[in-house]
């Protein structure tokens, strides 16, 4: 079992990581772990083999990417000045380059890393350079970067760089959202790419081109109970999931298949690309995904959104008659299928008065009102749709 081979490893790196003061302190078990798998993957990581390491975690923070980040650091210096203390085929740098750490919050995170505590008395930021990627310069000190990157910046300026490794925190909705996308755009960059985020379902994982090109490790609460035995050391809240409920939201078959067919559409487009650029398909991925969250009517939803800043998806979708990719044999003969497939799901949608996630929403809300519970959390994905439901949700829940 893994938790066998980690008791048993003589590997001096991977024993400090666990049990040394060697990472920031206040980490829990399975992160302390997930930086040892890091730096072994850094190690093993081979320039002609592209392969990308998925780190899935219930509930995932952007605490354990951080982790990893650190991990990676404290292990390319180990490893580069490791002699007398590391077989001889291990003394080597692991990082060619600087590390690029993609996450939703730069300023919080750029504040958490500087001050990021690395054994008992030092500081990250003592011995690399934080900053943000929008603000690169050359470096005026001799000392290995940390860049910071939010999605956005990511997919738009950074495929033309190198990297030592890229590192993406997925644990917040958007950035999951765009994980394929970003994994394709940091195999351009990069040999080592690592990312943290919740589970998924098999069509993401294959999105984000696994098993083929990318390896998954799931933390389960199992396996983190096991990670506390291998370090002897307990975490301060218990791993255990709060009660879950998956409802099968089955009342309209129409709305199922032409959702169904849409994502076939985006798998087949995606595949057809082959990792390099395809004009449009991230935004038809951006409308799918709303489109399946919908929990009010679309038509109301529509006329709330078109005075916000985001806007609505009808224009979203007039964005796509706009976009230009010909001379891409795959780009020519894939767009037009995949453009009729977003419009017959906006169509079909748009012609609902009500949505199937509706009553599904309501059944619980009305058996959370009967029992002695005292909180109920519903996630919705924008303010106004927040307002829509609440209101319809006030006309049918009593």
């Amino acid at each position: 079992m893994w938790d066998s081979a980690f008791r048993v490893s003589t590997q001096r790196v991977t024993d400090a990581l666990l049990h040394k003061l060697v990472l920031p302190a206040g980490g829990k078990a399975f992160e302390k772990v997930s930086a040892a798998i890091a730096v072994r993957t850094a190690l093993g990581a081979q320039p002609s083999v592209e392969q990308s390491l998925l780190f899935l975690v219930p509930e995932a923070t952007a605490t354990t990417a951080r982790h990893i980040t650190a991990a990676l650091l404290v292990g390319n210096y180990a490893h580069s000045m490791g002699d007398g203390q590391l077989p001889r085929e291990e003394i080597h740098p692991l990082l060619k380059g600087d590390i690029l750490l993609v996450t939703s919050a730069i300023s919080a995170c750029k504040g958490d890393l500087d001050d990021l505590r690395i054994g008992a008395y030092e500081r990250l930021k003592d011995f690399w350079e934080v900053i943000p990627l929008s603000k690169y310069t050359k470096s005026k000190v001799d000392k290995p970067r940390v860049f910071l990157a939010n999605p956005g910046w990511m997919l738009s300026g950074a495929a033309s760089r190198r990297f030592g490794a890229v590192v993406i925190d997925a644990s917040h909705p958007r950035t999951h959202d765009q994980l394929p996308d970003l994994l394709r755009v940091a195999a351009k960059c990069t040999v080592l790419r690592l990312a943290v985020a919740p589970p998924m379902n098999d069509a993401t994982l294959r999105a984000c081109g696994w098993p083929e090109r990318t390896s998954i490790w799931v933390w389960d609460p199992q396996a983190m109970t096991d990670a506390q035995t291998i370090l002897d050391h307990q975490d301060d809240e218990p791993h255990e999931l709060g009660q879950r409920f998956l409802w099968v939201c089955d009342a309209d078959a129409e709305t199922g298949q032409t959702l169904a067919l849409l994502h076939d559409k985006l798998v087949t487009t995606a595949k057809a690309a082959a990792g390099k650029p395809y004009p449009g398909l991230r935004l038809c991925w951006s409308i799918y995904n709303r489109l399946c969250q919908l929990t009010v009517p679309l038509a109301h939803l529509e006329q709330a959104a078109s005075s916000t800043w985001a806007g609505s998806l009808r224009e979203r979708l007039k964005e796509l008659d706009g976009t230009q990719g010909h001379g891409d044999a795959a780009w020519d003969t894939t767009w037009p299928g995949l453009v009729d497939a977003v419009k017959s799901a906006y169509q079909t949608l748009l012609k609902r008065e009500e949505t199937a996630k509706f009553w599904a929403i309501a059944s619980s809300v009305e058996a959370f009102l009967a029992s002695a519970n005292q909180h109920l959390r519903i996630v919705i994905t924008s303010e106004k749709e927040a307002e829509l439901l609440l209101h319809t949700l006030s006309q049918v829940v009593d």
